[in-house]
């Protein structure tokens, strides 16, 4: 009984994504989904019916690949831990306290002991290290399959201090759930046969690295796509297909989270500025 309610719930939480989705408020669809218009007025043939068919399926597909393992936020009187999602422009960027790391995963973390936050990007790898916009890089991560990098970054300010003009998201989670979301990112490391990675170069911005990523950047698989992976593994029903972008993400994120103040007596360290006009 209680996987069916499971699965009668995600199959309306895909209706709504795929109605939600930016393509289908054109008026062309509000008119087929009225009944105003048919495949009899559209004049299309049973191939085209059939196009249509495989392509909801493989959405469905794609979708049902990374079912809710557990939900988030926990249970009132479960122990819980908090995450941030964070928006620079473009790109998306998860927050987590270092401390609340289990012991014995994700070793990564240790090059950041003195750091109270750990912010995690990923990315192209090309794209994502080069020192500012770079037409032939974003062109060539877009057509085809390219190698990818973790962006790790050590703060020890409250999130909305340390990014004073980015929009923050904050994000309650289960014990289970962050322990998930922790195991997804080390998961994404590439080590070899080493027990920890080896920082390809200094960051962006602050206490900062870059690190090598054993998966593949393409364009369905984004930066935001990787971070809405992300979150469903630690519990919230984000559908990853239909994040590819950071507003996608952030706006899914807002119907679970709690959206953080901008924090007017932040100080600007020229990050966000420069993250934007990437």
């Amino acid at each position: 009984m209680e996987a069916g309610g499971r699965l009668n719930g995600f199959i309306e939480e895909l209706k709504q994504e795929v109605l939600n989705y930016p393509v289908m408020s054109h008026p062309f669809w509000s008119r087929f989904r009225e009944g105003h218009l048919t495949w009899k007025h559209l004049g299309l043939m049973k191939t085209a019916k059939a196009g249509v068919l495989l392509f909801i399926i493989f959405i469905a597909c794609s979708a049902c690949a990374a079912l809710v393992n557990g939900r988030s936020p926990p249970g009132e009187n479960e122990p819980r831990r908090s995450a941030y999602l964070v928006s620079h422009g473009w790109h998306t960027g998860i927050v987590i306290q270092r401390d609340d790391i289990p012991a014995g995963i994700w070793p990564e973390s240790g090059d950041f002991p003195d750091s109270e936050y750990l912010e995690i990007g990923w990315g192209d790898r090309d794209y994502y290290q080069a020192p500012g916009f770079n037409v032939w890089y974003a062109f060539k991560a877009v057509l085809w399959p390219t190698a990818s990098v973790l962006h790790v970054v050590g703060f020890s300010d409250p999130p909305q201090r340390y990014f004073p003009q980015s929009e923050i998201v904050e994000l309650q989670l289960s014990q289970s759930g962050y322990e998930r979301l922790i195991d997804y990112i080390h998961s994404s490391f590439a080590r070899g046969d080493a027990e920890k990675s080896v920082p390809l170069r200094p960051g962006l911005y602050g206490k900062s690295a870059f690190y090598p990523s054993h998966e593949k950047f393409h364009l369905f698989k984004t930066c935001n796509v990787w971070t809405a992976r992300a979150l469903r593994a630690a519990g919230y029903p984000l559908i990853p297909i239909f994040a590819v972008t950071s507003d996608q993400v952030m706006s899914r994120a807002r119907r679970h989270g709690k959206a953080i103040p901008l924090d007017a007596a932040g100080q600007k360290n020229g990050k966000d500025a420069w993250l934007f006009a990437r």
